[in-house]
């Protein structure tokens, strides 16, 4: 859970996964001006597990806990659930995983099955990957005083201004590298995206319900 630092200024990062979280800490962690990426009171943490869960992705109200940081302000990024949904399993397609392709193979039956869909998501909430919260609802990572961004909106100078609004941490537009989370397309890439079924659509919004009404999405 990144914690950055410009000054005085200080804010916590909330890391909704596949949100571009990555992109957003590496445009964050710039020394030529004076912002410092830390990961609070955990040093080395994206190499550790709390209650089995990766620490840059914990939900609320765990990284409260862990991460102490009630008196500064908090900022995320959500995206709209189908197109996250979307963006996760068609990374997860590089994984050498034969259970996860066997549920994946099943979720792409023709015709597809909403039990089916169900069990997709509730292997990869519980067991495949748990770790990483992919599948988690979105609203569950916001605390009460997180201020939202929708990736929809882009990065750009509206960004950096919201930014400077919500924790007077002035960030500069600049081409930065950071590590994808798997190798072949790049992230964001619409090669190789899947593509699912109509029904998936309906599916997924009757299933992430709360984030369509909590976030605005339609």
């Amino acid at each position: 859970m990144p914690l950055f630092r410009q000054g005085d200024n200080q804010c916590l990062f909330i890391h909704v996964p596949r949100t571009g979280g990555r992109y957003v800490t590496s445009l964050f962690d710039d020394p030529e001006q004076n912002i410092a990426c830390a990961y609070h009171k955990l040093p080395d943490s994206r190499d550790k597990f709390i209650r089995g869960l990766v620490p840059m992705h914990l939900h609320y109200p765990l990284y409260n806990f862990y991460f102490p940081a009630a008196h500064i302000p908090h900022i995320t990024v959500v995206r709209h659930p189908y197109e996250k949904f979307v963006s996760q399993v068609t990374e997860m397609t590089n994984r050498l995983d034969g259970d996860y392709h066997i549920q994946l193979g099943n979720l792409l039956t023709s015709p597809p099955k909403e039990d089916i869909f169900r069990e997709f998501i509730i292997f990869e909430r519980e067991v495949n990957s748990y770790h990483i919260n992919w599948f988690l609802p979105q609203y569950k990572f916001l605390s009460p005083k997180t201020n939202i961004w929708k990736y929809e909106w882009g990065f750009g100078e509206k960004f950096v201004k919201w930014v400077f609004q919500k924790t007077n941490i002035q960030l500069r537009l600049r081409p930065v590298e950071y590590k994808r989370f798997y190798t072949g397309a790049p992230e964001g890439s619409t090669e190789n995206k899947i593509k699912f079924p109509p029904q998936i659509k309906k599916w997924v919004k009757k299933y992430y319900n709360q984030d369509y009404k909590r976030l605005g999405y339609v």
